[in-house]
């Protein structure tokens, strides 16, 4: 009886169970019981909890038209595929938009339920890869969100386990080490071990020899041949139509000021 799971969200609403059974697939309690060891009870109540947490927040919900005007910004957004087809996803700290945690929140969660749209289990595409460009990240300058951040690495490891490939951390720099000391202890062990931290440089020499790129599945400024998604044009209409400040004042030659993925900053 699905009622007596008690998964029940802030209005009182119980989860149906065509809820329950549409994601309860075969291949997600594989995913589950493969993230707890293949321990029966552990999968279980870890499952239960991703039920509990769906059924409250909806990502799959999430339309693009409720995220279009932080996507806007290209600070987050899927473009292309690796080597085996994992989805590939960027998150870019200079292009960081002005916004409230919800409204980045919720980009995060639409792009990967996106990504999980684009997998295939019966080809055992079930991962993606993260490309995190921290050039130009800035505490300072907008102040870095601890809460948004937690948000993001607890759905991440516990609502989506078994879907994370690989994250490539890209010029974290000195401004970055403050903040990763506290955003580490959120982060578990098997999930530090898919990190691998490098310059854009070092990124670009590693293609001819990496397990995941190949020069045909990279945007340019990474180093690859992908026509990038969104332009530093683009990005800085969408900045100045964020801040009401008419787009004809934006010059399309110049790149838009940089901030911290993290901001909070209005």
């Amino acid at each position: 009886d699905i009622s007596s799971l008690g998964i029940v969200n802030d209005k009182g609403e119980i989860a149906s169970e065509q809820f329950v059974r549409k994601f309860c697939d075969d291949y997600c309690l594989m995913r589950y019981a493969r993230a707890r060891s293949w321990i029966v009870e552990k999968a279980s109540a870890m499952l239960l909890e991703t039920l509990k947490w769906r059924w409250q927040i909806r990502p799959d919900l999430i339309t693009a038209q409720q995220v279009k005007v932080q996507a806007s910004a290209g600070s987050n957004y899927h473009n292309g595929f690796d080597k085996y087809g994992h989805p590939v996803f960027y998150m870019r700290a200079s292009r960081d938009p002005p916004g409230s945690t919800q409204e980045k929140l919720d980009l995060l969660f639409y792009n990967m339920e996106e990504g999980v749209r684009r997998m295939n289990s019966e080809t055992g595409v079930e991962k993606f890869v993260y490309i995190i460009d921290l050039k130009g990240f800035s505490i300072t300058q907008s102040g870095a969100d601890a809460k948004l951040s937690q948000s993001w690495l607890n759905a991440l490891q516990n609502h989506y386990p078994e879907r994370l490939s690989k994250v490539f951390v890209i010029d974290s720099g000195m401004m970055f080490t403050g903040f990763w000391n506290v955003i580490s202890y959120f982060i578990d062990p098997e999930s530090r071990r898919k990190m691998t931290f490098l310059t854009l440089d070092q990124f670009k020499k590693s293609i001819p020899t990496s397990d995941y790129f190949t020069v045909d599945t990279l945007e340019e400024y990474y180093g690859g041949t992908l026509p990038v998604k969104v332009t530093d044009a683009q990005h800085a209409k969408a900045l100045a139509a964020m801040k009401n400040v008419p787009t004809t004042e934006v010059d399309e030659k110049k790149v838009a000021p940089k901030k911290s993925f993290f901001s909070l900053k209005k």
